[in-house]
């Protein structure tokens, strides 16, 4: 699918326009800026989280970006979508607690080292992940309750 590059957000919205059913069809990959993407509506900003993966990340990365879009966005399967998501400190709770629960190493080791990841799925990933990198980012994590870390320290995984 070809990639299409605006040049601006009004060059966008009006390629939307005339091309929303080709770009719902898959025929058009948009590409956004990410200063662009707190001048989109919700509708746009699903409309491209669904049928647009070049634009996916740049949402992600965003740090305006609403909890609800966020939510959206988690549901895209690509891990490199998850794992921005997942560092993204603006990231909703809920959200790093269902990232958490993700099997890509990249998404875990996002989730563990965001500042506004809560202490217990903090708590809960180190308990249920071997992966010497992920228990190493969730020890130095400064959300990381010290229980937790009394347990990395004296577990010998770590």
């Amino acid at each position: 699918m070809p990639q299409i590059k605006p040049k601006s957000v009004q060059d966008l919205l009006k390629f939307i326009e005339d091309h929303k059913a080709k770009i719902e069809n898959g025929t058009y990959d948009l590409v956004i800026e990410n200063d662009w993407v707190p001048k989109l509506s919700d509708d746009v900003l699903h409309l491209l989280i669904k049928h647009c993966p070049s634009s996916c990340v740049t949402i992600a990365l965003n740090k305006t970006i609403p909890p609800r879009v966020l939510e959206i966005l988690t549901r895209n399967m690509h891990y490199s979508v998850c794992a921005t998501i997942a560092g993204n400190p603006g990231t909703p709770s809920v959200v790093l607690e269902y990232l958490s629960r993700n099997y890509e190493v990249d998404v875990l080791l996002a989730v563990a080292g965001n500042p506004s990841t809560p202490a217990d799925v903090l708590d809960n990933l180190s308990r249920r992940n071997s992966n010497i990198n992920i228990l190493m980012a969730i020890a130095s994590n400064s959300s990381t309750p010290s229980r937790t870390l009394c347990n990395l320290s004296s577990d010998r995984r770590t």
